[in-house]
């Protein structure tokens, strides 16, 4: 079983971490929950298998080494036993530290290193006429 956002449709910032703890929320509704790392396989794993990508969704040789690194060590997660459980319970809206995509780093320490963010903000704004 996969899982994804494709945002405003889903959730209004299209993160798939506030997706993952809400079909964690729902879960509990119709049937036994469902434990963050079963959801988090359905958000890695599970969706590439449901796209025929076995190069995604896996850190394994070959893969695309797409890779998103939290901080998991803050206020949030204090006194949380298992990280990936306050990883989607805690503080599932919090930006990556670091993001790698195609074995490319993109964000280092929480900031664009592929591009100036103001220069991006600037174009979407004068894209969008706001």
């Amino acid at each position: 079983m996969g899982l994804g956002t494709s945002g405003g449709g889903s959730n209004d910032a299209g993160h798939l971490l506030a997706d993952a703890r809400l079909a964690m929320q729902v879960s509990a509704l119709v049937g036994g929950p469902l434990p963050a790392r079963d959801v988090l396989a359905m958000a890695t794993v599970g969706s590439a298998d449901g796209l025929g990508r076995t190069d995604l969704g896996r850190l394994t040789e070959g893969s695309r080494a797409d890779i998103c690194v939290w901080d998991v060590s803050g206020v949030a997660d204090a006194g949380v036993a298992d990280p990936v459980d306050g990883l989607l319970w805690a503080n599932p809206g919090r930006r990556p530290r670091h993001v790698i995509v195609g074995g490319r780093v993109v964000v280092r320490d929480y900031a664009l290193v592929t591009a100036d963010e103001h220069e991006v903000v600037a174009a979407v704004r004068a894209r969008t006429g706001r």
